[in-house]
């Protein structure tokens, strides 16, 4: 399946780096659904941070989220919140525990900031990815280096990374 990489604003280029990068299989824990919008994914976190407390699970190095869409949407949006886990970690029928998909070919770049300013990274990622010969061929992912609940903190950091092939 290729995954259809829009361009979401006309905003103009950043100095962001982008690199190229494999990323190998990594066992997770995670809750998939359909949300209200992008930053409703936090609720789906929470849930899983109490589910895995419970089994003694603290934490993580490892908190991302993968947007299944194929493109920007305003509202009904198919996001999934994962976390690292051992693969001895047990699932429920809501949180799944299975091994996360690596890829040899990643495009990926750091985003400092807020939530809010997240149009402008995925902006120049995407031109970046069209204009460097490649195209997606996956779900796009938040890896949340530094990060919480606040929409406007500015002390954030997040990669964002897109799954490539070469046209």
């Amino acid at each position: 399946m290729v995954w259809k990489c829009d361009r979401l604003f006309n905003i103009s280029m950043s100095d962001y780096e982008v690199v190229i990068k494999k990323v190998e299989p990594i066992t997770v824990a995670s809750i998939r659904e359909i949300l209200p919008n992008y930053f409703a994914i936090g609720k789906l976190f929470q849930e899983l941070y109490q589910y895995l407390a419970q089994q003694g699970i603290t934490k993580f190095e490892y908190d991302t989220g993968i947007w299944h869409d194929y493109g920007y949407k305003e509202s009904d949006v198919d996001g999934e919140a994962v976390l690292a886990v051992n693969p001895s970690v047990k699932g429920n029928d809501r949180i799944k525990v299975y091994e996360l998909q690596g890829y040899d070919a990643i495009a990926s770049t750091i985003h400092h900031g807020s939530y809010n300013s997240f149009p402008k990274v995925y902006q120049h990622l995407l031109t970046w990815i069209g204009n460097n010969g490649y195209r997606c061929i996956g779900a796009n992912r938040e890896f949340y280096i530094q990060g919480g609940d606040e929409l406007d903190n500015e002390s954030y950091i997040t990669e964002i990374q897109f799954p490539v092939e070469k046209v």
